[in-house]
């Protein structure tokens, strides 16, 4: 066994079946407040967050570099929170806004979201590994580990869950990396339907197989 090579970024689920969330769209406004609306939105709406994840890609976790979040998300996000206050156990939006921190790089946020989720749909499997990838990409390593594990417990052969597993593993302290291998053998196993998936696992190997 080769010794342990770079880091590599988990792999989300973007496959995701929800109920989506539409904000109702206001009648006609006055032109005018409109064009003062979109002003300040420009002015005030500067947003910066850790990197948005890249799913299945090569390479370390996000950095501390910052990216903006554009006015249209921001507005997006806000929507999904004001809907949420009068309805704060709505799965589909509690989904909806994991996803969309998840997106812009908020982990905690999406943490948080994602975790209300699975206090009502604690067997949503989906849910469940992206919010392991979002305690990885926050360096918590040891608490994606068990998301993926809770995630293998309700479907033993979610590819995505032993993929990342295998990631997760091969970065631990100290890093686990026979348990990866066979974790991303399972991958290739479950994973037919999807050869990147496929793909992306044997890379995985053959990385720390060397």
């Amino acid at each position: 066994m080769g010794k342990k090579s770079k880091k590599s970024r988990s792999v989300s689920r973007r496959a995701m079946t929800q109920t989506a969330y539409s904000a109702p769209k206001n009648k006609a406004i006055n032109p005018i407040i409109i064009g003062i609306v979109t002003v300040t939105m420009v002015i005030v709406m500067i947003v910066t967050v850790a990197p948005s994840a890249i799913p299945g890609q090569s390479g370390s976790r996000p950095s501390g570099a910052t990216q903006t979040i554009d006015n249209s998300t921001q507005q997006r996000i806000n929507n999904l929170e004001q809907a949420l206050t009068s309805d704060t156990k709505n799965l589909g939006i509690l989904v909806e806004l994991g996803n969309t921190y998840f997106d812009v790089g908020q982990y905690g946020k999406a943490i948080d979201r994602y975790s209300a989720a699975l206090d009502i749909d604690p067997n949503n499997t989906n849910v469940r590994v992206d919010m392991g990838i979002s305690y990885y990409y926050l360096g918590m390593v040891s608490q994606a580990i068990a998301e993926y594990r809770k995630a293998l417990d309700v479907d033993p052969q979610k590819p995505q869950a032993h993929l990342n597993l295998g990631i997760a593993l091969a970065d631990d302290t100290p890093p686990n990396v026979d348990e990866a291998v066979a974790e991303w053998q399972k991958a290739i196993q479950y994973g037919g339907g999807s050869p990147d998936l496929v793909k992306k696992a044997q890379d995985q190997i053959n990385k720390y197989k060397r």
